[in-house]
Order: structure tokens, then C-alpha cells, then sequence
């Protein structure tokens, strides 16, 4: 997600205020990041962000690292950095003690977000609801296939899904995510479900090697009829189990109501095996 292949595909949406760290003329960290009314963010256009380092440096290296960032934020105007943290069940998020190092700065927590995961590696559990499910789907002939036909997925299940149930589009188009892939045809899939080559629903999965993430899910009204998105996400998560996949992510369930969260998408989630993680939106800021 950080390669410039992947980034700058909405490069016309964001001011990028991206940077390098050096020492000693010798590249040792960079930050993704785009910059909005004084403030800078990890990049908004990606899932999360912040430091990112080749290798595991002392605290106090990071300290002065970071010294360094903050003084050339100052010297640019910079008012504050927004950290959009990794979520919990990925390693990286307890490499960098994010509140130590921004020590001589005001932190705050604006939000903390539900990600849904498997750790494959502590196991994990359909519920019997789901067992069933997929029983039905695949007694009725459902199939799934790694096709990497995007277009059926965006055309006809996924952008009238979102359009019918939430007024709303896909954050990738059709044109983006088929450039996406281009890029990266081995780290960007498109698994569909079919009955009788009618597709039903899908899942693009985001494959980062340890971690593999489903970045969009659906189904059709057929689908949901006929159990299409249960075993498709069933027959993916024991695929990748399989492979040797250390986490299976599903990403969050934030909503913009007073609840914060959908009650429905973390029972579904939970029920195909995923545990809560945190997710945090951190603050930090140096204005007077």
C-alpha cells in the first residue's frame, strides 16, 4: 500500500506531504502522508500509515528521528500529525511506541475503530449458523473462482449493492482497481462466487504476504438467497490457512452513527471465526 504503484492512483484527490529520513546520507524511514490546513495525516486515502522503518531502531534513535520530523514540520507550518495506526493484529503496530517518541507533543485518541481478524495461529471457529449456510450454498452448486473478473464484480453485485443499500459508491473505481491490479497481479484478487456462471458475489482480497485482507465483499440479492458471500469467505479463510497466512483480516465495522459500529457486520464477522482488535486514530500536536 505504500509503494508510489499503489498511492498515487488518487494522487488528484490528496496534497502529498510524504517524506524521507536520513542519517548519514543513508535512507531509515519514511512516512506516507498527505497534508490538509496546516495539519498532516498518514496518508487519508490509505487504511493506516505512520513511521515506517527497514529495521527495528532503540526508542532513543526514534526519539531523535522524530525530533527531527516535528522540527521540519514546524519549519513547513506544520501544526499537528494525525497517526492512523495499524490495526492490533498486525505486527508492525507494536514495533513503534508511538506515544514515546512524540513525547514533547499534546496526544490524543480521537476514535478507536473495531477491526475484525483471524490469528490463524490461535485457531478459530465457524458457528454452526455459518456451518449450515455453507452446506445449503454448496448442495445448491455454488462456485468459487479465482478469476479476477472485476468488472462482474463491480457491474453487477458490488456498485448496485452499495448504491441500493448505503447511496453509495465503491471507494476504487472499476478503471482504478483494474489499474491496481495491473500493478500488482499477484497481491490483488478478485474472487467471485458463481450458480451456473451467474455470479453472485465476491470478495477482493488484498494479499501482503503474512496478512491478507478482504477490501471489499457482496453479493446480490440471489446471492444472500443462496448463502453466496458465507462460502465464499469460508472457502477463502481455510484457502489461506492453508497457504500459511499468519492473519486473515476483515477490517472494521465503523459506522457514522451515534453506536459507532454496525451490531450486524460484527456478528457476521465473529461468526466466521474473527476477533476484535483496536484500531486507533491518534492526535499529536505542538500548536500553542
Amino acid at each position: 500500500m505504500f509503494y508510489r504503484d499503489y498511492m498515487d492512483y488518487h494522487s488528484d484527490r490528496f496534497n502529498d506531504f510524504s517524506i524521507l529520513i536520513y542519517k548519514n546520507k543513508s535512507l531509515v524511514g519514511l512516512i506516507p502522508a498527505n497534508i490538509f490546513e496546516n495539519s498532516v495525516y498518514s496518508h487519508q486515502g490509505l487504511s493506516y500509515g505512520g513511521l515506517l522503518l527497514e529495521t527495528n531502531f532503540k526508542t532513543t534513535f526514534l526519539e531523535e528521528m522524530m525530533r527531527s520530523v516535528m522540527e521540519f514540520y514546524k519549519d513547513n507550518g506544520v501544526n499537528g500529525f494525525q497517526l492512523k495506526a495499524y490495526p492490533s493484529s498486525y505486527p508492525q503496530c507494536h514495533v513503534i511506541p508511538y506515544f514515546s517518541i512524540f513525547k514533547n507533543s499534546k496526544a490524543k485518541i480521537i476514535t478507536t475503530h473495531k477491526s475484525l481478524a483471524i490469528d490463524y495461529s490461535k485457531g478459530f471457529k465457524f458457528h454452526k449458523t455459518k456451518l449450515k449456510h455453507q452446506r445449503k450454498g454448496l448442495e445448491r452448486g455454488l462456485e468459487v473462482r479465482l478469476d479476477n473478473d472485476f468488472k462482474a464484480f463491480w457491474d453487477k453485485v458490488l456498485t448496485p449493492m452499495l448504491k441500493d443499500r448505503f447511496q453509495a459508491k465503491p471507494v476504487h473505481s472499476l478503471e482504478e482497481i483494474e489499474l491496481l491490479h495491473s500493478f500488482f497481479p499477484d497481491k490483488i484478487l478478485q474472487f467471485n462466487v458463481y450458480l451456473k456462471d451467474k455470479i453472485l458475489g465476491g470478495i477482493t482480497i488484498y494479499n501482503k504476504g503474512a496478512i491478507v485482507k478482504s477490501q471489499y465483499s457482496g453479493t446480490t440479492l440471489e446471492g444472500q438467497h443462496n448463502y453466496a458471500i458465507d462460502v465464499l469467505f469460508m472457502n477463502l479463510i481455510e484457502h489461506y490457512k492453508n497457504c500459511g497466512t499468519q492473519f486473515f483480516c476483515m477490517g472494521t465495522v465503523t459506522t457514522n452513527d451515534s453506536l459507532g459500529y454496525s451490531p450486524g457486520l460484527l456478528k457476521q464477522k465473529q461468526e466466521l471465526g474473527c476477533s476484535i482488535y483496536e484500531q486507533q486514530i491518534i492526535n499529536f500536536s505542538w500548536h500553542d
